[in-house]
Order: C-alpha cells, then structure tokens, then sequence
C-alpha cells in the first residue's frame, strides 16, 4: 500500500584513511532513487564509536594471519599459582601466571587450583582452559573483558571472577562458575552481557553444568546473545540483575534450555528470560522468586516460537505475567508446567500471553495471586484493550508571548531549550526532534531550568516501534514517521524521564511506564512560501519550538567563516528532523536566494554544528513543504483538568481516508467501563475545519456543539460533561466540513504490531445516515491510497469523582448621585481545584424583587468566565449565582443585593 509518510532511516558509511573522509551509501549519491515520501536518517556518530560496533564482525582470516607466530596446536601449558616461582609450563615446572601471552592459539592450559589474575584484554582461539576444581580454580579479572574468544573457546572445572567473554566463535563450558561480571561497555557504553557477550549468526554457546551468579549488565545480567545459537544444560543462575533479562537476553536466537535452574533474577522485564524473535524450547527449568517490575517474572518473549514444558514456576512476580509473559509469537505451547504461589500485580500471576497466533497451555495452577482474581492465573487477548487509566501525571498551560515578531529570536537564550543530545548511531531523530520540542514547550509553559526537564528518547523510541504490543511494523533503530512520535505522546504512552529508560543506538526493547505527563493538542503548521514564515515564528515564540524534517546530504555539514554551520537544499527530499527553536532575518546562508535562516537544535552531538546547532535557510526546499498543514508541528500545553481515562481505538494516526467530498461523519462507539463523567473528546483535523460534535448514549443524543478548529490533533471539552454509568453504550459523533477533499483521520492494522479495534466500533458516513463500518471497508479509488481496514482516530476522556470549582464575580451598574441604573453586569469566573478556567457549565443566576417575583436566568462559562446583563425592577433585588456542572461541585455560591431607582 502506498503512503504519504516519509520514513527517518539510518544511513551511515566511514572509512578511515589518515583523515575521516564521510560518503554515502548509493541510494544518497542518486536522489533520483530516494522517494521523496522516505527520508533517511544521516546520524553522525564518532569514528571510534563506528569502528568499535563493527569489531565483532572481524573474520578469523584477521586473526590467523597477525597471530601465526603464536600458533602451537595442541600444545599443554601448566599452571599453579601457589608455586614458589615462575616456571617454563611444563607439568613439572608450571608457570606461576597466566598472562596474555602464555595463552597460545591452539593450546591446552591446565591450572591447578588458586587464584589467577588476568589484565589486558586477550585475544585466544581454539584454546581450551582446564581447572582443577571448580570452585577453587579461579580467573578474576582486573580490567574489563578478558577474553575475546575466536574459534572454539573450551572451559572445564573453574570460576571466573569478573572475567567476561565476548564470543567471536563457539564457547564450549563445563562446571564453570561465572560470577561478578559486568558486561561490555559497547553502544554508548552500555552493559551487555555481565559474562558472556555472544552476537552473530555463526557463533554459539555451548554450557553444561554451570553456574551463573551476581552478575549484572543492562541487557542480560548474565548473558546477552543477539543471533547466535545458546543450549544450556543443568545449570543454574542466581542472583543475577539487568534492566532486561535479567539472567539472560537473547535476540534472534536458537535458544535451548533444559534442567536450569533460575532463582533470585531481577530486570525490569523478564526476571530471568528474555527472549526477543528467538525460537525457544525450554524443558525442565526450575524458576523460583524470580522479579521483573513490568513484565515476565521468569520468561518474557516476543515474537518468534516459544515451547516451555515439564518445568516449575515458584513464587515468582512481575506486573503481568508473573511466570511466563508472551507476546506475537507464531506458536506457543506451554504444557505440563507447574505454577505455585506466583503474584502479578495486574494480570496473570501465571501466564500472560496476547496476539500469539497458535497457543497450547495445559499446566497445574495452585493459590497464583493477579489484582483481578478474574486473571489470578492467565491472561489472554487477541483484541487486546487499550482503554488507558491514568491520573498521576503533572499539568502545564502554555504563557504566550506579548509583543510582534522581531528579526531574530532564540528559545536557548530565554532558557527554553534542554541540552543537546547524540543519536549516535541509529535512525531516531524523528524522535530526537520530537523530544526535543516538547522539551522546550514544557520549559516555555514553566519557566523551569533546562537541567530540571530530560525525557527519554529511547522509551519513545522502542515503544513506537516494532518491539512494543503498541508500536508500528517498522524495524526499531532504522527510521521512523513523526506520527509514531505522536501516536506514542497521544495515546498517553509517554513521555517518561530519561532517567527511567536511558538511550542506546542499539536497543529495541522498553518497558511501558506512566507518562510523567499527557500531550492532549498538537497544532499543524504550514506556510505558502519560503517567506511566510510568521506562523512558524510565531509559534516558536508561544510554545517554544517546533519539529520539522529537513535533508542532511551527509555527515560532513557545510560551513561558512561567518555563520558556522548550516543547511541549504534546493531538493525537497528529506532523511533527518529537528527542532527549530529561533530564527534570524538576516543570516545569508551561501547559496540560498535570499536571506533569513531558522536556529535549528540538532542531535548529533555538541561537537557536531555549531554547538549542537545549525541554521537552516528559510529557502530550504526539504524543510516545512510549502501549503501542506502538519509537516511542521509544535505542542500546545493547555491542561485544564485531570483526565482518569482515556478510551481509545487508535495507537497512532497512520493516514487519512480520502475522499472527493467536502463534508463527511465518522463516529466511534465505546463501552463504559466505571461509573463516570465524559469531559472531553478528541480527533484530528487535517485541514481548516468547521465541525459539529456529537454524543450519544444508549442511542440518546446528549450533546451538540459546534465550531470552527485550526488543523492538527485536539481535546474537546465538552459543551457539559455527561455522566455514564457501567456498561452505558456512548457514540462520539463528528460531521465535518473543510475545503476541498476531506479527510478521516485513521489507524489502520497494516501498518502496526497490533489491531486494538474490533468490527461494529468505528464507522463513516457520506450522509449522516447510512453508516458503513471502518473495520473491513476496502476502497482504493483515492490516487496513491488503499484503504483495507482502519478505525477512526477519536478518543474519549472521563473523570471518576466531580471536581470541585470556585467562583467570584463583579456587578458593574451605573451610578449617579447615589442612584443606581439598569442595566446591571455581571462578570463570572470559574475557576477548578486545578487552579485552571473551567470550560463548560453554566452559571445559574437567581433574582428576587422586593415584590417577591424571581427570575432564573443561565450563562455558559466559557474559558472561565460567564457574562450576563440584566435589567432589574426598581427597588431592592436580592442576586445569588451558582455554577452548575453535574461533574463539578460548587463550592460556595455568591449572594449580593442591589436597590435600582
């Protein structure tokens, strides 16, 4: 299906020759090959950063031919580090210690018990290491990662201390013990492995009789293997922590385990296992108080085929899943297992499984806790629900700016810009660019220091992605659309701090944690010409920044003697995104037909531009396309309440159905699931749009509002919030009127992980009366779309309890020598216990003459304020006003009298 996404992908090439000499792959050197709808992601790393992620790929050929003097095959090398002096190695006189290059290619070294110390990191292959006791022969570690190990690496009868292996080859293990590793600082310096770091297809890894104990790394406390083929037999592992997998992490793997045994692990998700596309046949494990505080106690799988059988699950936790998490796989049995005493804090103390294509579970459950008892063992969906519930989470409105656009202006020097981050090498400036400006937009609403506000690039990233149960069918790492960025803050999935998820280049999984606050409005932003630009700047001034894409012809960025760094394009292709954060009229880029230039915050690096930053001409042709609204966006932080939950359909909006009519109805059809309040809808709007709401309950219209909307994505309170019991049946309606050609905002199935919508929930209309459902309508009669199946991008929000509201006002009449005169004005404010106007309601006035005859007239509030003028009967009139709201409380009403002559 064709699409008018562009997509951010990585594309990256260096060679080292004396000097840095940067290049492109073919597809950058003929733009006419690149779609202009795709864009790749140049990211720009460091050289030493490039050449350390393509180590791992040396070929053995390398090794052979700087290591030939070294070469004894089959030769035996004798060791004890108790003897009174360093020897020759023979069995008669052993060598004292085992250094590098005592460790031949090809060679046999046997070690009585003691202790040996190792220091650089040492190059072996095809050697094998023989102790002589287990525990008592011991290899500790003085520096990070000891052994690089080619060939076939054989290990027999002793610990290592600290000593961790990265594979290039087959490591063959027996009776070994590892124990305090902490794994190899590869990607950003980021922990792999704590004692064995095995990626590639051609490696494998052998164990038998091992034992694996407080080790730690950030993916896989005790092992981490991307690709390459694991079997494990009677061991064991304890006490071993990662963020993810906390014993083991395995990714794209041919996995076996049988007889294991795993107590005491801890990650963030999968306690023991992590299993990632892997094809996993695990027999006889033991798994006993094991924790992940998300998902999977012992095991947590995506994708790929999963067989657990004839193995126990002991008092195990996580937050669902608390034995065994298993999300997409193509064939799943878990059979004859037992699972004891096992807690999940929300779903599934034994298994959680969702979206798995063929499942068998046949296993004992005995006294498995879950906070739903309805779940206290499994947990399994393929219409998994995505209702969101959520109320802890911090509230910003936006502070415009006074004053006209000056000729230059710059977010950093207000304050309003967070620190320049790297990207390093992977494709996620798309989401880069979009943190960074909401970054900036949450420093404009505050005032908050720069230091005070840093969220997680990486959260985002791996959660819009492909290894997230809420992300798109798009490789993580290699690009993205900005409306992955969006889906992801939308849906209310995010933004978390970076201290919670940290980035690295390499990683795909992130566990889903509560945003530290919701993004309800997103404003579109177009211009008609490179020198309409007023719009842009004057939503960098309100809000902050704004996101744009922009073309990067490689990681060698032009520069000028007079203004540094900076883009100009005159091709409307794009590869990279950033975030405009000022401007200056008078910057004349070399090349550009005129002058003027956006500031641009960029993600490479503060070594990289001027600083971290680059100007971008105003005449570039790849950035913000001329007449099209949304390809530029910013944040409008506008929080007027606090929403519990947030129904929806949509992970993200992935087009818009087209169609040759200017006016159309869509209408989504939810389910309440508590006894609460509708406040407030959402949607987007392509373009300019005059629009009528409304909403439906058990088929009863409860509300109509109508009113004109700017285009992007926005909250709509409503007009008066509607209380719902459990079970009511609520219809958000929207007819739509723009134009030209209107489009629905939609989610469609083709392009996610996940449908999390269903038939008979979402429809459209050409009418207003015949409805035809979204979820099986095909059209492709629209140029460059095919629409198979799709839901329409509304969502619902309600609170649980009435909140409670203030109100004060002013009575304005006319006075003259002590007498006063009609008409009498009255000016109402309302305002939430949030401190934030009210947006609906009204406030009811009531008036009694002297004569006793009462009038009760009503005003809506509107932004926080309701106005009303009255003409009063002479003599005294007694005045009371109170809001009322069915979803707020009115605190205290305002009584006042006024004598009219």
């Amino acid at each position: 299906m064709h699409k008018t996404h562009y997509k951010l992908l990585v594309c990256l090439m260096i060679f080292l020759c004396l000097i840095v000499i940067p290049t492109s792959f073919a597809a950058d050197a003929d733009s006419s090959s690149i779609e202009e709808s795709v864009i790749y992601d140049n990211s720009l790393d460091s050289v030493d950063d490039e050449i350390s992620l393509e180590y791992s790929d040396v070929e053995d050929e390398t090794l052979d031919s700087s290591a030939s003097n070294n070469d004894i095959l089959s030769a035996d090398y004798y060791f004890d580090s108790n003897a009174s002096k360093d020897g020759n190695g023979t069995k008669g006189n052993p060598y004292k210690y085992l250094n590098g290059s005592r460790i031949k290619n090809g060679s046999v070294i046997h070690l009585n018990n003691g202790v040996y110390s190792v220091g650089l990191p040492q190059d072996v292959k095809n050697v094998k290491i023989i102790g002589q006791d287990a525990s008592q022969t011991i290899i500790r570690n003085l520096m990070k990662r000891p052994f690089n190990a080619y060939g076939t690496f054989t290990l027999i009868n002793l610990t290592l201390d600290g000593a961790e292996i990265y594979n290039y080859g087959k490591i063959n293990a027996s009776n070994v013990i590892f124990t305090n590793g902490n794994g190899q600082f590869l990607a950003d310096n980021d922990q792999y492995g704590g004692a064995i770091y095995s990626k590639g297809s051609s490696y494998s890894v052998y164990l038998n009789n091992c034992s694996f104990y407080n080790n730690f790394a950030r993916y896989g406390g005790a092992i981490y293997s991307s690709s390459s083929t694991i079997k494990i037999t009677n061991s064991k592992f304890f006490n071993n922590s990662a963020g993810i997998g906390g014993a083991i992490y395995a990714y794209g793997n041919n996995l076996e385990i049988t007889n294991c045994e795993f107590i005491d692990n801890n990650a963030s998700m999968g306690g023991a296992l992590t299993l990632l596309n892997a094809n996993s046949k695990i027999n006889n494990l033991t798994g006993i108080n094991n924790t992940a505080s998300n998902d999977g106690g012992v095991i947590y799988q995506m994708y790929g085929n999963l067989t657990v059988s004839k193995s126990t699950f002991l008092s195990n936790h996580a937050r669902n899943g608390a034995g065994i998490s298993v999300v997409g796989t193509k064939t799943l049995s878990v059979i004859n297992n037992t699972f004891i005493n096992n807690s999940a804090m929300e779903y599934a103390g034994a298994v959680y499984y969702l979206f798995n294509n063929k499942s068998s579970l046949n296993n004992f459950y005995e006294n498995n806790t879950a906070s739903d008892s309805l779940y206290a063992n499994l947990y399994d969906t393929s219409n998994f629900d995505f209702i969101i519930q959520d109320n802890d989470y911090a509230m910003y409105a936006y502070n415009l700016s006074n004053g006209s656009l000056p000729s230059s202006y710059s977010s950093v020097s207000k304050g309003y810009v967070t620190s320049i981050k790297r990207q390093g090498g992977g494709g996620n400036c798309w989401a880069f660019a979009t943190i960074a400006t909401l970054e900036s937009c949450i420093l404009k609403a505050t005032g908050a220091s720069p230091d005070d506000i840093d969220l997680s690039e990486e959260n985002m990233k791996n959660i819009a992605e492909l290894y997230s149960v809420y992300g798109w069918d798009s490789e993580t790492n290699e690009g993205g659309y900005p409306d992955m960025a969006l889906g992801y803050l939308l849906s209310w999935l995010g933004p978390v701090y970076d201290s919670d998820d940290k980035y690295n280049y390499e990683s795909v999984l992130s566990p889903a944690l509560s945003g530290i606050m919701h993004v309800q409005n997103v404003l579109y932003l177009k211009r008609d010409s490179y020198t309409d630009n007023n719009m842009i700047k004057r939503a960098i001034m309100d809000y902050g920044a704004v996101f744009t894409p922009v073309y990067t012809k490689s990681i060698s960025i032009p520069y000028d003697s007079t203004i540094g760094y900076y883009i100009y394009n005159d091709v409307a292709v794009r590869n990279h995104a950033v975030s405009i954060v000022g401007w200056d009229d008078n910057i004349k880029i070399p090349g550009a037909p005129g002058k003027g230039a956006w500031i641009v915050k960029n993600s490479w690096g503060n070594s990289s531009g001027n600083g971290g930053f680059l100007y971008l001409s105003y005449y570039d042709k790849s950035s913000i396309e001329l007449g099209k609204w949304g390809d530029a966006f910013t944040f409008i932080l506008n929080d007027t309440i606090k929403f519990d939950k947030n129904y929806q359909y949509d992970i993200a909006k992935t087009d818009f159905f087209y169609n040759t009519t200017s006016t159309i109805w869509y209408k989504n059809i939810f389910n309440a699931t508590d006894d609460e309040y509708l406040t407030a809808v959402s949607t987007y709007f392509e373009k300019e749009t005059n629009y009528t709401l409304s909403v439906y309950v058990n088929n009863t219209l409860q509300l109509v509002q109508s009113a004109f909307s700017n285009p992007g994505y926005w909250t709509i309170d409503l007009r008066e919030p509607i209380h719902l019991n459990v079970g009511d049946i609520f219809e958000v309606v929207f007819k739509i009127m723009v134009k030209g050609d209107v489009g629905v905002p939609i989610s469609e199935s083709q392009s996610l992980n996940n449908q999390f919508y269903r038939k008979n929930i979402s429809f459209i209309s050409y009418n207003g009366k015949n409805w035809l459902d979204l979820y099986d309508l095909k059209w492709n009669d629209y140029p460059d779309h095919t629409y198979k199946s799709q839901v329409a991008c509304i969502k619902a929000f309600t609170i649980f309890d009435r909140v409670d509201a203030t109100i004060n006002w002013t009575v304005d009449y006319l006075t003259v020598d002590g007498n006063n005169f009609n008409p009498v004005n009255f000016t109402v404010n309302v305002i939430n216990q949030y401190g934030r106007p009210v947006n609906c309601g009204q406030i009811m006035f009531n008036f009694t003459n002297e004569d006793l005859s009462e009038d009760i007239l009503y005003a809506d509030v509107y932004n926080g304020v309701a106005k009303l003028s009255h003409i009063f009967k002479r003599g005294l009139n007694n005045i009371s006003a109170k809001f009322v709201s069915c979803a707020y409380n009115s605190l205290k009403p305002l009584n006042s009298s006024v004598s009219i002559t």
